[in-house]
């Protein structure tokens, strides 16, 4: 899969779930029930752990569909105490693939639309 690159819809912006799609076939993960992707105990004993759910409670803005957000990777990454491990550990990949696309302020601004 190649990486995706700033949408045909809004020129400046990509596309959430193209990111989103990227990440988790690069790095073999899933960001909707990140933890059966790295936890062996048994399924009824396993936190769901959704990464969009989690930002759609603590990070994005008033959500419509179709709409642009942010998301804050640097406060996510840098500030103790309010983003779980496991939300540092999806950010940091993001971060990691789409760092040259961040905002002045450390946000990456992204297309959502359903």
């Amino acid at each position: 899969m190649k990486k995706p690159k700033k949408t045909q819809v809004v020129p400046d912006m990509l596309d959430y779930h193209e990111v989103i799609k990227y990440i988790e076939q690069k790095y073999n993960i899933e960001t909707r029930g990140y933890v059966e992707a790295k936890s062996k105990e048994k399924k009824r004993n396993r936190p769901y752990l959704d990464y969009w759910h989690w930002l759609l409670d603590n990070a994005f803005s008033e959500m419509g569909n179709p709409s642009s957000q942010n998301i804050p990777i640097y406060n996510i990454l840098n500030d103790e105490g309010w983003a779980p491990e496991w939300v540092k550990e999806i950010t940091t990949i993001i971060d990691k693939e789409f760092h040259k696309d961040l905002e002045d302020g450390g946000e990456l601004q992204v297309w959502v639309s359903w």
